[in-house]
């Protein structure tokens, strides 16, 4: 089954949708880049259409020359942009300008780090992935440590030498405090950037379920918080009960994540309800005793919303992928 296709976009996606959008703010495209100007303007005049592919002659040393500086010219202009870019992170906060400006700084970098080259080269040519990191800690604005969370969902997004990176500069442990301490917004960003860290990653995972990861998503799915979190952090459970045995097992022994999920699987909202159902279908799998006894008394309510979706009509409005995930869990709890 899958868990992707209900919870929206990834941050790369999220970063692409803005730039394809024109954001006014951007700052390096072809249309305002000089070089590619000029080299669109060198292009056109040697050829006025007239002619075929067969009558261009041998390219000349002084075109390949001029070609070759402005490649070279466009490449050093982007790192000096990006470091430039880097050292404002660096900058104080000691005013609302100095705040913005750090704030733009970020926006700037996130809508470059769409590309996975780009993400990369932050920290390999631009050292820019630790002063992110540390701005999760250190900054006093919400709006920056929101941006620097993204931003590093963004650089270690199927990139592990970006999740390494990311944990020898302390992304862990400073994404799970600002998690615990921070407003919604902030813990959506931090759920983001940790789902990155360690996708497609044992040993990160393991991290991760050491620190108290499990207890951090058990508190986001409760029934005060917002939806927006909750999906979000559904989503970040669905994905790790299907990765991680470990995981499986220590949130049916050690949290009261699966009776949560049974109440989430009820609920009237069919995203949420086929995110909670999606997760409990592996917990089921892989040990159906300890799973029914850990979902306590919400057993009844989830067993009577997997039969209401399992027995949807083809004529209803459901996703086919959740009635899947329903008939198993029911064929699961009849057993």
């Amino acid at each position: 089954h899958k868990i992707h296709r209900h919870v929206g976009k990834t941050p790369r996606e999220r970063a692409t949708t803005k730039r394809k959008q024109g954001k006014a703010k951007q700052t390096s495209t072809m249309a305002n880049n000089p070089m590619y100007n000029a080299i669109l303007k060198w292009s056109l005049s040697q050829h006025d259409g007239t002619s075929s592919a067969a009558d261009v002659g041998e390219m000349s040393q002084e075109k390949r020359d001029f070609l070759d500086n402005a490649m070279k010219s466009m490449v050093e202009d982007e790192t000096k942009t990006m470091q430039e870019l880097v050292e404002a992170l660096k900058a104080p906060e000691d005013t609302p300008a100095q705040i913005e400006s750090k704030q733009q700084a970020l926006e700037d970098l996130i809508d470059r780090s769409d590309r996975l080259d780009y993400a990369i080269a932050l920290h390999s040519f631009g050292n820019g992935l630790f002063p992110t990191i540390a701005l999760l800690e250190t900054s006093k604005d919400e709006g920056v440590r929101c941006n620097a969370a993204e931003l590093v969902a963004l650089c270690v997004q199927n990139n592990p030498a970006g999740q390494a990176w990311a944990f020898e500069g302390g992304a862990l442990e400073k994404l799970l405090n600002l998690h615990k301490c921070g407003g919604e917004k902030e813990k959506q960003k931090c759920l983001l950037a940790l789902s990155g860290l360690i996708a497609n990653n044992a040993p990160a995972q393991e991290a991760f379920l050491q620190a108290g990861g499990l207890s951090a998503l058990e508190e986001d799915i409760k029934a005060e918080v917002g939806r927006r979190l909750k999906v979000k952090a559904l989503f970040t459970v669905a994905w790790i009960m299907d990765q991680s045995s470990a995981a499986r097992g220590k949130v049916v022994s050690e949290t009261k994540v699966a009776a949560l999920l049974a109440e989430c699987a009820a609920e009237e909202d069919e995203e949420l309800s086929n995110l909670a159902m999606t997760a409990l279908l592996p917990l089921l799998k892989e040990n159906k005793a300890a799973t029914l006894a850990a979902l306590q008394e919400a057993k009844p309510s989830l067993a009577a919303a997997v039969k209401k979706r399992a027995e949807a009509k083809d004529g209803d409005d459901v996703d086919e992928e959740a009635v899947a995930v329903a008939k198993a869990l029911h064929a699961l709890l009849l057993k």
